[in-house]
C-alpha cells in the first residue's frame, strides 16, 4: 500500500493528538497505532499486532455481547470504507478491566481516491459510562430501602407475567403495607419512621425465595410477585410466612417498635390479566385485610370484581 503526501502529513497529525488511532490496510493488517492508543489499551511501545486483530479489538458490544456480523467490527467497518461515528464498544483483555470506547472511523483512500485502508480514532468513556448507569439505577431503585421502585416493579411484573404465559403457570402478587405507620411517624419522629420501612424492607427481601423479587410502591406500602409454584394454597402459605417474619419486633437505635403488616393476594390469572389489574386487585385485598382488623393477609375475591373494575387505573 502506498499513501500520498497528504496521508502522511495527515497521519503524522494524528499520531500526536490525546485520542487513541490506529490505521490499517485493505487487509486489515496494521501499520499504525499512535502512543496515545497504546496507553489508553495498555500496549507495550513496540508491539504491532498481527492480522487476526481487527476480528478481538473490540469485538464485544456495549451490553457485553460479541458482535456477530465480523462486518460490525470497528477495524472492519473502517477499512471496508464504512464513514462513522461514536461506536460504543469495549476493549476487554485477559485480567484486565473492561474499557469502554467511543470510536469513529473511516476509510483510508490515497490520492487516486482508491481505497487502501481504514482509521479509526477512539477515547476512554469508561468513567462517562459509569455515571451514567449509575443515574439509571437510581432511577429504579428507591432511594431509602433501595428496592425495586414501583416503575421498576411494574416492568419486572410485566415480564413474569409473559414467562408465566408461555408456561402456562400462575403467579402471585402481594401488596402490603405497614398497619397504623402513621402513628410511628407522629409519636416516635420521621427519622424512627424510615429506618422502620428499611428493616421492614430488608426482612421481607430477606424472606422471599430465590426467583421472588420485590419493590416498594411507595409510603409504606410494598409489593411482591411470587413465581413458579403450583397451587394457590403455596402463594397463601407465602403470604402467612411474610405476616410471621413482618410482624416481629423492630429494634431501632433505644426504641423498640411494634409493626405488623397487612397483606393482600391476587393471583394471575384469576385475579386479572394486566399488570395494572393484578396489581390493583392486592391492593384491594389488602384493603380488606385492613378493614379486618390488619395483622392479616387477605386474598382477593371474585366478589370484589366490581371494585377493581371502578379503580382500573393505579
Amino acid at each position: 500500500m502506498s499513501l500520498s503526501i497528504h496521508n502522511v502529513s495527515a497521519l503524522s497529525i494524528l499520531r500526536n493528538i490525546n485520542d487513541g488511532v490506529i490505521v490499517v490496510d485493505d487487509a486489515g493488517h496494521v501499520i499504525d497505532i499512535n502512543p496515545a492508543a497504546r496507553t489508553l489499551l495498555g500496549m507495550n511501545p513496540h508491539m504491532l499486532p498481527d492480522v487476526t486483530w481487527e476480528q478481538t479489538f473490540c469485538c464485544v458490544d456495549a451490553k457485553g455481547d460479541r458482535y456477530r456480523d465480523l462486518n460490525d467490527l470497528p477495524l472492519m467497518r473502517a477499512r471496508n470504507g464504512e464513514k462513522f461515528s461514536n461506536q460504543i464498544a469495549l476493549y476487554r483483555m485477559p485480567e484486565q478491566l473492561d474499557i469502554v470506547l467511543s470510536i469513529n472511523g473511516q476509510g483510508l483512500f490515497d490520492d487516486k481516491h482508491k481505497l487502501i485502508g481504514g482509521i479509526i480514532t477512539f477515547r476512554d468513556i469508561t468513567e462517562s459510562r459509569r455515571r451514567i448507569v449509575q443515574l439509571e439505577e437510581r432511577a429504579q431503585y428507591d432511594e431509602l430501602t433501595s428496592l425495586a421502585n414501583r416503575s421498576l416493579f411494574k416492568e419486572q411484573l410485566s415480564r413474569a407475567i409473559g414467562r408465566n404465559q408461555r408456561r402456562a403457570a400462575p403467579l402471585a402478587v402481594l401488596f402490603i403495607d405497614i398497619d397504623q405507620f402513621k402513628s410511628v411517624n407522629d409519636t416516635l419522629g420521621h427519622d424512627i419512621g424510615d429506618a422502620l420501612l428499611c428493616q421492614f424492607a430488608d426482612r421481607l427481601k430477606n424472606n422471599l425465595r430465590i426467583g421472588d423479587f420485590c419493590g416498594r410502591w411507595g409510603g409504606d406500602e410494598f409489593v411482591v410477585c411470587l413465581e413458579n409454584f403450583s397451587e394457590e394454597t403455596n402463594a397463601t402459605a407465602a403470604a402467612q410466612k411474610l405476616l410471621l417474619a413482618l410482624s416481629n419486633k423492630y429494634s431501632i437505635g433505644n426504641n423498640e417498635v411494634c409493626a405488623t403488616p397487612s397483606i393482600g393476594v391476587a393471583i394471575y390469572p384469576d385475579s386479572g390479566l394486566t399488570t395494572e389489574c393484578i396489581i390493583k386487585a392486592a391492593d384491594i385485598a389488602m384493603l380488606e385485610a385492613k378493614k379486618h382488623g390488619g395483622s392479616q393477609f387477605q386474598c382477593y375475591p371474585k366478589s370484589l370484581d366490581k371494585k377493581l373494575n371502578q379503580n382500573k387505573k393505579l
